[in-house]
């Protein structure tokens, strides 16, 4: 009972000891022995009282005077800047680190882009609005026919915009990462855009032969795309084509030597067996005759592998596969023997 005692008041200690609060870290103010009321003039002043306590060349080889001198010494980098300071006051440390990481992004290319980007998405918007805005007024009193002014006045807002995207898209396309083949082919869209819209107007005030003839230009840039869509899986096809046909003629050379290969052996096969059967039917006509001795038992066992009439597998030259022969001769020869 005492053990379990014991062991319950050590757990209700470790838990009390859980429940209490932990000190709050040492901020920078305390590295530096002042409050958050501090002036610029009293983190100075202190920063030197410090430095010179606890520099190593005055305290000498001591671990907690190093520490100290350089928590002094990041206290007064921080405090010392009053940008620094005010995003510590209100954030912590944690605001600092994202303050350099934000910095540090700013400053890199990627950065660099996205500020050029916002910035000319800012500028084209309070650019484009204006212009929008007055083009969609013009032709509305044109066509209720409150203005007598022609469709090529009344699209100026329109052509003030083509004017300032050819800029924009001539500085874009002439960079250092454009091609020339890109940069023409965008020209290209962007004239037949621009022919399109001078014809329309020229037939919105009767100068024109049909609306048919002044969209042309559109036609045209639509089969272009069209083309230059269906360009790229056509050269895939083709080279798909000319992949497989390379496949096959190279299968093929590696495949014809061993086809010649094995037709010269059959062939030699067929040869061979051919001259075994001529020359034991002739020794099987000179035993029958009496004019021939039976040959050993051994050169017996040989024919018969060679000639007997059940399927035996005989000895081939090297380099050829093992044959069969089965003759009524063996037959023959058995009965005779």
């Amino acid at each position: 009972m005492s053990a379990t005692a014991s062991a319950g008041q050590g757990q209700g200690q470790q838990g009390q000891g859980r429940g209490q609060p932990q000190p709050p870290a040492q901020s920078l103010y305390d590295a530096l022995e002042l409050t958050p009321a501090a002036t610029q003039e009293e983190i100075q002043r202190a920063y030197k009282r410090l430095a010179l306590r606890y520099h190593p060349d005055k305290a000498g080889p001591s671990e907690s005077a190093a520490e100290k001198f350089k928590a002094a010494a990041h206290a007064y980098h921080i405090l010392n800047d009053p940008e620094r300071r005010e995003i510590y006051d209100r954030y912590g440390e944690d605001g600092l680190v994202m303050m350099e990481q934000l910095r540090n992004f700013m400053q890199s290319d990627q950065g660099t882009l996205l500020q050029g980007t916002l910035a000319a998405g800012c500028a084209g918007f309070v650019i484009l609005l204006p212009l929008l805005t007055s083009l969609l007024a013009l032709v509305g009193a044109r066509l209720d026919g409150s203005l007598c002014s022609s469709w090529g006045a009344v699209l100026t807002p329109l052509w003030v915009l083509d004017c300032m995207l050819l800029l924009g898209g001539c500085c874009f396309l002439l960079g250092p990462d454009s091609s020339a083949a890109n940069a023409g082919w965008q020209l290209l869209c962007f004239v037949l855009v621009l022919v399109a819209q001078v014809l329309t107007a020229a037939k919105l005030d009767g100068k024109g032969t049909s609306f048919t003839a002044a969209l042309s230009p559109l036609l045209l840039l639509g089969v272009l795309r069209m083309l230059a869509a269906v360009a790229p899986l056509a050269r895939e096809r083709k080279w798909s084509a000319r992949m497989a046909a390379h496949l096959r003629a190279s299968v093929g050379a590696c495949v014809a030597p061993h086809r010649g290969n094995a037709a010269s052996g059959v062939q030699q096969q067929a040869g061979l067996r051919g001259a075994a059967g001529g020359e034991a039917y002739v020794q099987l006509n000179e035993m029958e005759a009496g004019q021939a001795k039976p040959p050993p038992p051994m050169q017996q066992q040989q024919q018969a592998g060679g000639q007997g009439g059940s399927t035996q597998t005989g000895r081939p030259p090297p380099g050829l596969p093992p044959f069969t022969h089965t003759g009524s001769r063996g037959a023959q020869g058995r009965g005779a023997g």
